[in-house]
């Protein structure tokens, strides 16, 4: 397996991945298909939005004037590093860590930006189409769609998201399920960017979901459920037994330690710094740390990928090369989800017993905002032959109801294969109907 592994590191540098990252002027949608979208290879785009009336109106005066009185979701960290592996004081504990949810005024966000003297790391970085979503004021000072992405991708954008943040805030290696177009309208942007070939040697491991807690907050949850953290005013929330697991990646490319990663030693970072007014289009499936060098402010389209031949080859050897501690199995929602989708998740326990006794839960739940739902991949444990029968949660229903006499068996790949049908047909016309209203939208603008 090594041989082989060590072979597709090396075909993967000789006849695919670029030495470095090109500049280019607009493409025409053509020539970005053919040379970039088409071979799933990123690229710097230079003068493509310099008519963005944001590069001259986006100062803080200006958002503070515009937009300042209105809610936003800021995530806060005691370092900076949120959606990341953290190793706990016994030194023995990994988790996932996520940062810590606050709302407030976007005066106030500015207010705890700059103040060098505030307990922790402000980031403005909520995904969920913020832009279009929390700052309706500012979506005229950018375009709506980029218009040759969108001819290359034939698709307007999911989301539309603004960034603003500093050095010190930094997002952990990843990878989306988006095609991504960056584009930095004030600041400089840090990528480094590794591509999907490279999953077999990133070490991605499961680890429970934690969450970060400021001592202000602790009176929100039950004691027993905290963790100090090296920060005295900072605790991790470790919810209890049966807790949820996220796979994410330990390897830091920065300072890859070979010793504890042997595999990581394959690895070839491509790094790009993005200057004001240039875009990057950062290819679905490619992984990527990002940072900014300075105050930085930007906004990012993500447009649904597609899933063909390079996601079958990407997937095979994720599954082939990646160990989640006794989890497998792959379930991949591949489609904008709507509050319809809500009739479809299922959710029931298994009688699977992993090497510890904890109860596995399989959780068709819906994240906290649908429209990510396709991209959450699923890894959970296959149900036996007396797994109970799935009960769908009803969105406003004071309780669980039975599932149809319809719903299809869960107990082999066929009938997981045809829950799925049913539920991209739903989300099919779901899709129509949201692109209808976000047309219909903009013509009224």
């Amino acid at each position: 397996m090594d041989e082989l592994l060590n072979q597709l590191s090396d075909d993967a540098k000789d006849f695919w991945m670029p030495k470095k990252i090109s500049r280019i002027p607009p493409p025409t949608a053509v020539e970005f298909y053919r040379d970039y979208v088409s071979k799933n290879i990123p690229v710097i785009i230079t003068n493509a939005i310099n008519h963005w009336p944001a590069l001259q109106k986006w100062t803080d005066e200006y958002f503070d004037e515009a937009i300042g009185n209105e809610i936003v979701t800021v995530d806060v960290t005691p370092t900076g590093y949120g959606d990341a592996v953290l190793t706990l004081e016994n030194k023995k504990t990994q988790v996932f860590v996520q940062p810590e949810e606050r709302n407030m005024t976007f005066s106030k966000f500015l207010e705890i930006y700059h103040d060098k003297q505030f307990d922790g790391v402000p980031y403005l970085s909520h995904q969920n189409d913020s832009l279009r979503e929390q700052f309706p004021q500012l979506v005229h000072d950018v375009d709506r769609v980029i218009d040759f992405s969108a001819e290359a991708f034939g698709n307007m954008p999911e989301a539309v998201n603004l960034w603003i943040g500093d050095d010190r805030a930094v997002s952990t290696m990843h990878k989306d399920h988006y095609e991504n177009m960056y584009c930095v309208v004030r600041g400089l942007k840090h990528f480094i960017l590794l591509p999907p070939s490279d999953v077999a040697f990133l070490h991605e491991t499961e680890y429970p979901t934690t969450r970060y807690v400021h001592k202000s907050n602790v009176d929100q949850f039950d004691p027993s459920t905290l963790i100090q953290s090296k920060n005295p005013n900072w605790f991790i929330h470790m919810p209890p037994e049966g807790r949820e697991t996220t796979p994410w990646i330990p390897v830091d490319p920065v300072a890859i330690d070979t010793d504890k990663f042997p595999k990581a030693k394959h690895i070839q970072p491509l790094e790009v710094v993005l200057e004001e007014g240039e875009m990057l289009y950062l290819p679905s499936l490619w992984y990527h740390r990002a940072t900014q060098l300075c105050d930085t402010v930007s906004v990012n389209y993500w447009h649904d990928m597609e899933f063909d031949a390079k996601y079958v080859y990407f997937n095979f050897l994720h599954v082939t090369t990646t160990v989640h501690g006794g989890h497998n199995g792959i379930f991949i929602f591949n489609s904008m989800a709507s509050a319809k989708l809500y009739e479809t998740m299922v959710s029931y326990k298994s009688s699977f017993t992993p090497p510890k006794p904890v109860e596995q839960v399989w959780n068709f739940s819906p994240p906290v905002h649908p429209r990510i739902l396709k991209h959450q991949i699923l890894r959970k444990v296959p149900p036996t032959s007396n797994t109970p029968i799935p009960t769908i949660a009803v969105p406003g229903a004071r309780k669980v109801v039975e599932a149809p006499k319809t719903m299809p068996s869960y107990q082999s790949k066929v009938g997981l294969l045809e829950l799925r049908r049913q539920v991209e047909e739903r989300l099919a016309q779901d899709r129509n109907e949201d692109l209808q209203g976000r047309t219909e939208w903009w013509k009224q603008q």
